[in-house]
C-alpha cells in the first residue's frame, strides 16, 4: 500500500508539472483582450502576471518611474497622479486619437500652437525616456515634438525631440558642462541620434527616446533606427527647464503640425518589450 500511494503522488506531480509548462507556453492573441497567465520558475511557483494584449509587459511595470503621463482623454491632464498638467497655448486643442475616438489626442496646428507646463526643473532625470505617438499634417519643414528646455529663453537644454525638413527624426540632450543651465546650445550632432527613414505624413508613428548612462537610443516604429556615445552620463539639471510639448523656444518655434498621443516621461530607460508594447497605435495602454 506505502508503494502504491508514492505511486499515485509521483503521478500527480508529473501531471502538475505538465499543467505548468503547458501555462508557461501559453500566448495572448494581440487582439485577445486582457489575460491572465501564470508561469513557474522551476521548481517553484513565482508570480501571476496581468498584462493586456500582449506577452511580458505588465500594466504596473509601465507605472514605475513614470513622471508624466498624458493620455489626452478630453483633456490636457497629467495621468501620472503627480500633477504635471499641461496648459494649451494659442489656441491648442484636442483630436480624433489613432482608432478615431474624438478628443482624444492633442491637436497642434503648426502656426504656434503648443502645449506647456512649468514643472521648475522638476521633469528632469539623469536617465530617461520619452514614449508618444504622433501623426504630421505636412512634412516639408522642421518640426518639433516636445523639449524640456526653457521656452523663453533657449537656456536650460535638457532634451528635444522633433523633425526635420526631409521627415527624419532627431533627439538630442543637454551637454553639462559645455553649455549648463545659461547658454544657449548649439546644434551638435556629436550629442544627437537621428532616424534615417523619411515618415509618411498623415500616418501614426511611434516614437521612443531614450538617454541612460551615457548612450542615446532612438526607436521610430518599435524599431532602433540609431544609437550614440553622448561622452557625458547626465545631461543639465536645471530648475528653468519646462516641458513643452509641440515647440522648444519662442524665437524658433517649429511648432508642430499635426496630432500627438501617449505622451509618457519616464525617469528611466525603457525595456525592449515596453518599447515594443507602447509603440503599437492601435493600442492604447492604460486606458
Amino acid at each position: 500500500m506505502p508503494y502504491r500511494k508514492i505511486n499515485i503522488l509521483l503521478n500527480a506531480l508529473i501531471v502538475l508539472q505538465l499543467c505548468f509548462a503547458a501555462c508557461n507556453e501559453r500566448r495572448a492573441s494581440p487582439d485577445a483582450g486582457t489575460d491572465t497567465l501564470t508561469y513557474l520558475e522551476s521548481p517553484v511557483l513565482k508570480d501571476t502576471v496581468h498584462f493586456r494584449n500582449t506577452v511580458g509587459v505588465i500594466d504596473s511595470s509601465l507605472k514605475a518611474g513614470l513622471m508624466a503621463y498624458y493620455p489626452f482623454s478630453g483633456d490636457f491632464r497629467d495621468a501620472s497622479g503627480n500633477g504635471f498638467d499641461l496648459t494649451g497655448m494659442n489656441g491648442a486643442g484636442l483630436g480624433a486619437d489613432t482608432a478615431g475616438n474624438a478628443n482624444a489626442a492633442a491637436s497642434l496646428d503648426g502656426v504656434n500652437d503648443f502645449l506647456f507646463v512649468n514643472d521648475h526643473g522638476r521633469l528632469y532625470s539623469d536617465q530617461f525616456s520619452v514614449s508618444l505617438l504622433f501623426k504630421m499634417n505636412n512634412g516639408g519643414k522642421r518640426l518639433c515634438l516636445a523639449s524640456h528646455v526653457n521656452y523663453e529663453r533657449a537656456t536650460a537644454f535638457h532634451f528635444n525631440l522633433g523633425l526635420y525638413a526631409d521627415a527624419t527624426t532627431g533627439f538630442a540632450v543637454g551637454r553639462p558642462l559645455k553649455y549648463a543651465c545659461s547658454a544657449i546650445q548649439e546644434n551638435d550632432r556629436s550629442i544627437e541620434v537621428s532616424g534615417r527613414n523619411h515618415l509618411t505624413p498623415n500616418e501614426w508613428h511611434s516614437l521612443v527616446a531614450i538617454f541612460n548612462n551615457g548612450r542615446l537610443f532612438l526607436y521610430i516604429d518599435r524599431q532602433l533606427v540609431d544609437a550614440n556615445e553622448a561622452g557625458f552620463n547626465i545631461s543639465n539639471n536645471c530648475e528653468q527647464s519646462q516641458l513643452t510639448i509641440g515647440s522648444w523656444w519662442k524665437k524658433d518655434g517649429v511648432y508642430f503640425d499635426g496630432l500627438i498621443d501617449e505622451f509618457r516621461l519616464y525617469n528611466r530607460a525603457l525595456g525592449s518589450s515596453e518599447i515594443d508594447y507602447l509603440g503599437k497605435p492601435n493600442l492604447k495602454p492604460g486606458r
